[in-house]
């Protein structure tokens, strides 16, 4: 399909493109004994989810060097390994790329769907600026993300809390769950 990349804005073939890394899904579906489901249709399997025509094969190319970098270091260890190993995961010079081009595309998506709730002039700026600071630096324009820095939270299974304010299900959701949001109270934050 003809079209703009939206990373590199050129007038290319654009490829399918993931807005979460089609490692996740591959994950999810090989260890599942359900498959994969969304939660708009539960009872339906899917083979996969959130793509678009988004990407030339060029940029396409970038992302999945970075992908594949953080499914071997970060992701598969993370979920194969003991609790006690996960302390020890590494991360290199490709973690960083990786972070922003998922908040990018995530980011990205939500504006040009209408997911992204509801903002005020201000806050709308700053997300452009975001995006624009992001694909920059994707683009190796510019050295760093600036003040929109990312950050991983690794979420394991509560094994001690208050049960009768806990659903039973909340382990099998901090384990198995994929959700994007975008959060809508950054003025605060950046200004």
């Amino acid at each position: 399909m003809k079209g703009t990349c939206r990373l590199c804005r050129y007038d290319r073939d654009l490829q399918e493109s993931h807005r979460i890394p089609r490692f996740v899904f591959r994950w999810l579906k090989g260890t599942s004994p359900t498959g994969i489901r969304q939660s708009r249709n539960p009872n339906v399997r899917v083979q996969d989810v959130w793509k678009e025509h988004y990407l030339c094969r060029e940029c396409e190319g970038r992302f999945s060097a970075w992908e594949a970098e953080f499914a071997r270091h970060i992701f598969r260890p993370y979920h194969d390994r003991e609790r006690d190993a996960r302390a020890a995961l590494r991360y290199g010079a490709w973690c960083l790329p990786f972070c922003v081009s998922v908040s990018w595309r995530i980011l990205c998506f939500s504006m040009e769907t209408g997911n992204a709730p509801k903002m005020s002039p201000v806050q709308r700026a700053i997300v452009d600026d975001a995006l624009e600071t992001w694909r920059q630096y994707l683009l190796d324009l510019r050295a760093d993300p600036g003040v929109f820095e990312q950050h991983i939270f690794p979420v394991d299974t509560v094994e001690d809390g208050p049960r009768k304010l806990m659903s039973h299900f909340l382990n099998r959701y901090l384990l198995r769950a994929v959700q994007q949001h975008v959060i809508k109270h950054i003025e605060s934050v950046l200004t």
